[in-house]
């Protein structure tokens, strides 16, 4: 589950999170929405220890993203939209680290490229 308790993110004396709360279960879908410079992504950072809130928490399964264990994201998939990480690799080997790192084989990579209709561009970079 994913908790979000009273969150609060300023810039520069610019409020883009106040007083931000709910829960996701697991199993919900659950959708942020907002126009630009609402604070989605701000409240997605703080979630993954990317940043720090003058307020508040966010939880997973009751813990901050830094106490999850050695791996959190074996735990916690994201994928932010601010680089490109590895620019020499292509899309599959990307999701094949990021796999090998969590136990996932090989097999399931392609997989999961078909399921979102990514296997005709897995070798692109």
């Amino acid at each position: 589950m994913i908790t979000i308790q009273k969150l609060h993110k300023e810039y520069n004396n610019k409020i883009v999170l106040q007083n931000v709360s709910f829960k996701a279960k697991k199993g919900e879908i659950t959708g942020l929405i907002g126009p630009n410079g609402s604070g989605k992504s701000t409240l997605i950072r703080i979630l993954l220890g990317l940043e720090n809130s003058q307020m508040g928490m966010a939880l997973i399964d009751g813990k901050k993203y830094s106490q999850l264990g050695d791996n959190p994201f074996c735990i916690v998939g994201s994928f932010l939209d601010c680089c490109q990480p590895y620019p020499t690799r292509t899309g599959f080997q990307h999701l094949r680290w990021i796999g090998l790192a969590c136990g996932v084989d090989k097999n399931r990579c392609n997989e999961c490229l078909e399921l979102v209709g990514l296997s005709e561009a897995k070798n692109k970079k």
